[in-house]
Order: C-alpha cells, then sequence, then structure tokens
C-alpha cells in the first residue's frame, strides 16, 4: 500500500520540536472513497497540552465541531483548498485516511482510535448509519420515552444558586458542550456475566454517537459563534474499571422511576460511585455534578452523560421490562441499547439524537407517547404544536413517529425548545437574545485642568428569564462580551480595550484614555457589545469640564440688555479674562437678591454650572437682582463677589462647585 503524504510546510517554535502540516490521501483500496463532506482530522501528535492546543487550532480558524482529548478533533472544511490558505498550526491533518494509517493511528490510543473511526463515519469511508428504516418498532409504542428526573419536583421555582449552576447541564443545545460516553462491563461479581464488548463495536457505537451530534451541527443555521461543538469523553468498561459493574444491565428490567429500584438505578449508581460521587444521594444528583464537574474542566458551555449497555447477546435487545432507549428529560444522562430493539446498530444515530433531543428539553411528537399540542418546554418555553394528537402540524421531526424521524427534520417547535428559536429572523437564538450593559466611572476631580482622561468601566451580559418547567430555572446565557465603544459628545464610535487586553467573559472591565482635550464640556458615552454583536441600548455616559491649565482672572464688561425680540428677557456678555491669565472658555453664571439689610450677605444660585460661549439669553430676574459670571477656575480675589463680612461667595454652590485659587496669575 503506498501512501502519499504531502508536506506543505514544517515550522519549528521553542514549544514544540517541530510538527508538520500534512495531509494524506490514496485510491490504492476500493473501500476509501473521496471525503465528500470536506472533513479534516486534526491530530494532536506533538502531545500540547489539550486546551493550549485548542486555543492554537482556534487563532488559525480551526473551529472544529468534534474534540477527543487529549489527541484529536475533525474539522469541517468550508472549501477545499482551504487547508493550503490557513496559517500552520502544531497538527498532523488528514483528509483521507488509508487503511494501513487506520490500524497504525488506531494503535496509538483509544482517544486517537475513536477520533479516526469517527472521521472514517462522517466521511462515509467505512459505513455508518444510514436513514433508511428497518424492520422495527417505534422507539416507544406505549409510553414517553423522555423522563422527569424526581428530584426536580423539589426545587423551589426562583432559587438559584452556584450549586444549581453547576447541575444545570444543558439548558439549550448551543456552544461548546461535553458529552460523557460510559459503555458499561459486567464483572460479574452479583449477575452472570453475559456481555462483553469488543473493540470493533465499541467502534460502531463510538462513530454513531459522533454522526448524531454531527446532525445537530449540520442542521444549526442561526449564527455561527454558538454552532454546536462538541467534546468527547469515553469511559470504555472493557478497559476502564470506573465503568464496570457488579451488575449486567441488560438482563435487569430499567426499572427507571425507582430509585435505586432493580434496574438501571443499581448500575449507574455504581458506575458514579465509581467516578467519584458516592456523597451524593442519588443518581440523578450524581449525574448532574460530574457533568458539572466535566463542564468546568473543559471549559464548555453544557455536559451530558449517555450510558450504552450491551445487548449483542440478549434476544430482544431491549431490557427485561422493554424499554430500550429513554432519556431524563434535561439530562443527566440518556440510556440506549448497542440493539435498540429493531433499530439496531446501523441506527444508533438516530436513536442517539432522538434522546439527546431529550437532553435539551425537547419534547416527545409521537401519539404514543400522550403528548399534548399545549405542552410547553424549553428555556424560552415553546409548545409541542407538531405533536401526532390533532395539534397544528403533522410534519416530520426528530422527536416523532419513527418514519418521520428519518427526513432528519428538526421542526421549529423542537428547534425553539432545544433553544434554536429565532422569531424575529435576526439568527439570535432567543435564549440569548438580550443585549449588554454596560457602566461608566465619573471621571473625578470634575472639573479638572487635565486633558488627558482615562476611564475605566464594565460591560455585563445579561439574561433572560430561565421559562423552563423541568429543571432548577437558573437564568443563563452563555455568551461573551465582544466589544466596548465610546465617542466623545456624540462623534464616531471608537473600540475601548479591554483591561487585561482580551474580551473573552460575561464581565469584562474596559479603559481608554482621550485627549489632549481643550477647555471646555465633553460628554463621554461607552457601549458594550457581546461576541453576537448585539450592542447596550442604553449606552453609560459621563459629562466631565475640562478648564483651562492656567486658571484665569475674572471676565470684564458685563453687560445688561433688553432682548430685542422679547422684552421679558435679558441678553447678557461679557469680556473673557485677558492674556495675563490665559484665556478662559469656561464660565458659570450666578444671579441673586440684593442685600436689604447693611451686611447682609450676598447669595447666588446657579443658572448656568458651565457655558463656553461669552453671551446668554435668561428670564428677566425683576427688580433687586444682581448677575455673577464667574470663569472657571478664578484666581482673582473678588471674582465671586464678596459679602460685607468678606466670606467669599460662591465658596460652594450646588450644582456648581467652583474651585478658588487665590494664588496671583
Amino acid at each position: 500500500m503506498k501512501t502519499t503524504i504531502i508536506k506543505l510546510f514544517i515550522l519549528s517554535l521553542s514549544l514544540f520540536a517541530s510538527f508538520s502540516f500534512c495531509f494524506s490521501h490514496s485510491n490504492d483500496n476500493a473501500q476509501i472513497t473521496k471525503n465528500p463532506a470536506n472533513y479534516a482530522l486534526l491530530i494532536n501528535d506533538q502531545q500540547m497540552d489539550f486546551k493550549n492546543w485548542q486555543i492554537e487550532l482556534k487563532k488559525s480558524g480551526y473551529y472544529a465541531t468534534h474534540w477527543f482529548p487529549p489527541t484529536a478533533a475533525i474539522y469541517k472544511l468550508i472549501s477545499p483548498d482551504e487547508l493550503t490558505l490557513k496559517p500552520p498550526v502544531p497538527a498532523s491533518i488528514y483528509t483521507t485516511i488509508a487503511p494501513a494509517e487506520i490500524t497504525e493511528l488506531s494503535n496509538v490510543s483509544d482517544e486517537l482510535r475513536i477520533a479516526v473511526h469517527s472521521f472514517l463515519a462522517l466521511t462515509d469511508m467505512e459505513t455508518s448509519a444510514k436513514d433508511t428504516l428497518p424492520i422495527m418498532a417505534p422507539l416507544d409504542v406505549e409510553k414517553t420515552d423522555a423522563l422527569v428526573p424526581p428530584i426536580q419536583h423539589y426545587i423551589p421555582s426562583g432559587t438559584c444558586n452556584a450549586t444549581f449552576l453547576k447541575r444545570s447541564g444543558s439548558e439549550y443545545l448551543l456552544g461548546n458542550i461535553s458529552v460523557n460516553v460510559i459503555l458499561p462491563e459486567s464483572n460479574g461479581a452479583i449477575d452472570p456475566s453475559t456481555e462483553n464488548w469488543s473493540l470493533t463495536r465499541e467502534n460502531q457505537v463510538t462513530s454513531a454517537i459522533t454522526t448524531a451530534m454531527n446532525f445537530y451541527t449540520s442542521s444549526y443555521n442561526l449564527h455561527t459563534n454558538l454552532t454546536p461543538s462538541f467534546t468527547y469523553h469515553y469511559y470504555l468498561g472493557r478497559i476502564n474499571a470506573l465503568a464496570q459493574t457488579s451488575y449486567e444491565p441488560i438482563v435487569r428490567p430499567s426499572d427507571n422511576m425507582n430509585e435505586p429500584g432493580t434496574g438501571e438505578g443499581l448500575w449507574t449508581n455504581q458506575i458514579y460511585n465509581n467516578l467519584g460521587y458516592s456523597g451524593f444521594t442519588n443518581r440523578w444528583l450524581k449525574g448532574q455534578e460530574f457533568n458539572g464537574d466535566t463542564r468546568n474542566n473543559d471549559g464548555t458551555d453544557w455536559a451530558f452523560t449517555m450510558f450504552v449497555v450491551d445487548s449483542l447477546n440478549d434476544s430482544d435487545g431491549m431490557f427485561a421490562d422493554s424499554w430500550f432507549a429513554y432519556a431524563w428529560l434535561g439530562g443527566p444522562h440518556s440510556v440506549m441499547t448497542y440493539d435498540n430493539d429493531g433499530w439496531t446498530i446501523s441506527q444508533m444515530n438516530i436513536v442517539a439524537r432522538h434522546e439527546t433531543g431529550h437532553t435539551f428539553y425537547a419534547l416527545d411528537e409521537y401519539a404514543s407517547s400522550a403528548c399534548t399540542c399545549t405542552q410547553v418546554a424549553g428555556y424560552v418555553n415553546y409548545q409541542n404544536q407538531n405533536c401526532e394528537n390533532s395539534c397544528l402540524f403533522n410534519g416530520n421531526c426528530i422527536m416523532s413517529s419513527s418514519t418521520k424521524q428519518l427526513a432528519g427534520v428538526i421542526c421549529s417547535f423542537t428547534r425553539g425548545q432545544i433553544g434554536w428559536g429565532d422569531p424575529d429572523g435576526d439568527l439570535v437564538p432567543d435564549p440569548v437574545q438580550i443585549p449588554p450593559q454596560t457602566s461608566i466611572i465619573p471621571y473625578a476631580p470634575d472639573p479638572t485642568t487635565n486633558t488627558m482622561l482615562t476611564y475605566f468601566g464594565q460591560a455585563d451580559i445579561q439574561t433572560r428569564p430561565n421559562q423552563n418547567l423541568y429543571n432548577y430555572q437558573c437564568d443563563i446565557n452563555i455568551l461573551h462580551i465582544g466589544a466596548v465603544y465610546f465617542r466623545i459628545n456624540g462623534g464616531g464610535w471608537m473600540a475601548a480595550p479591554a483591561c487585561d487586553g482580551t474580551y473573552d467573559s460575561a464581565s469584562e472591565c474596559y479603559t481608554f484614555t482621550i485627549g489632549p482635550l481643550t477647555p471646555g464640556l465633553y460628554t463621554i458615552d461607552t457601549m458594550g457589545a457581546d461576541e453576537l454583536g448585539q450592542a447596550d441600548l442604553t449606552p453609560a455616559s459621563d459629562t466631565v469640564t475640562v478648564l483651562p491649565a492656567a486658571p484665569p482672572g475674572e471676565p470684564t464688561m458685563l453687560k445688561v440688555m433688553k432682548n430685542g425680540a422679547n422684552p421679558n428677557d435679558l441678553d447678557l456678555s461679557w469680556i473673557p479674562p485677558g492674556i495675563n491669565c490665559d484665556q478662559s472658555t469656561v464660565f458659570g453664571v450666578f444671579r441673586g437678591l440684593i442685600p436689604t439689610v447693611h451686611g447682609g450677605g450676598y447669595d447666588h444660585t446657579a443658572l448656568v454650572c458651565y457655558i463656553t460661549t461669552t453671551s446668554m439669553t435668561l428670564p428677566d430676574p425683576g427688580p433687586n437682582t444682581y448677575l455673577l459670571v464667574v470663569a472657571f477656575s478664578s484666581t482673582k480675589e473678588g471674582s465671586y463677589g464678596r459679602t460685607k463680612t468678606g466670606v467669599e461667595r460662591p465658596q460652594s454652590v450646588a450644582p456648581c462647585v467652583p474651585t478658588q485659587d487665590f494664588t496671583p496669575c
């Protein structure tokens, strides 16, 4: 077998000894076909820290939709020649894999083996599940396969806290999602072991699950920043003691509504205990904690778990009570068998995508589930109007009956329930359709003689209320701040940098410096925007007065004249201080009553705190009043007017707080 590997370049960095960017192809075997879907397999052959590797790939535009820590990722190419246009990355890249390479790569690690066979399934290089209907029963002919965890009924509405946030693992199917896949293996300690996983059948299961998750990635058509991507963690009971149990799951009933009961509760509790969660009281809490820790460790938005029970030797591929595939609504896990009744392993991807819909709160629509038209679910409530029981619609959908599932359609009601609703058509999913809020720290001191002003503020992602009836009702928004902008006196918007250099979280500090500024009054507006471009509709604002660098003297030649157009108004004009004390361009205008008692004080109030012109028009204040024009910050004694007792007025006149400096010019 000859395989051609084209080395596009080799790049050396201090962090890596070297790495190659390559793709390989072969036409020597009829089973190896062209990659019609344009996927690329990226291998972390330099053994970088996985999170750092993800960062490096994303910097170069490789936003993979399937991640297999710590070794690989699968990326959907936008165009066939994309690889030659992208910058170098620390990875070996394959668009086809020859048979010899399949064996070679699969022997490196189980994670890489799973990634390789998932890649082959997505590119049709090996047999993968097809949307054709075998002889089978519907997913459930008598009951819904979406079960409500009983623990949820005891959570008071609106009591979200840090623990409940951690346990809210699948509120909507957007962003980055961790998937724990557990293939239990009986060790024969209690039940006789009748099933034994094999490497080949593990590959079938893992490929089917990747194909199922890829269905959601391919079906999503809203803002690309929220395209679902999946990070997989496989716990293979054949080789991993953590996924081993004393029970043989398939020979027992599912007994799913009892805790621990005689079925699912026994072996799932045992496996969750193996994983370190024995301190929690039931399998649902254990699963939620396990998922929460997975999500935190991966840095993803959501996490859920799938249990796949071996049923190869079982006569009907079902549990003893005839269950074979179901999910707890909203998690923490779903359960499938290897055969899934009549669906068989070749259709596991269809079963898995249906159960994953339940994990993200999609309701059943087939008639025997007893669905109703007005049932609601989802972070933003959507009715179940595609239910087959005489509702508004009766179309194809992955949550409906068997034949309707095969069309590979997500109906609008299911889309809404999993968080893909977009009633206004702006491509922003409605669970995150809310603008951020922006705040600004007012500049101090104000007024100021500084001409370079540095501002700080904060932009915060907001949340829509969680309307879901089946969860902890924690309000969650997975977006982060994408930018902050500022403007001066209503001018054009300019970008403000993040305090730490990068906008990458839900709450971000920003800072910027403006200037040099000439004396005058300035209004500074700031506006945060999230990563989708949703901007704050009520920008934050601060007003600041910049004074002359050298304090001026007092204005002169104050003139008061009747307004020619309106005899009830007065026109004021004055001459600013001379050049000996700099030319002032900022003034305050005050009005007061002339004291009628000898020695009485002169008290005046502000008509205008800050004005940059040398004239103004005001209503006639009437008899026995005086008018005062002050240049900020005046150093000329008497510029404010003194009382008979020698007190300078105003030392502090609200709302203006002028500062007096008696140092001579």
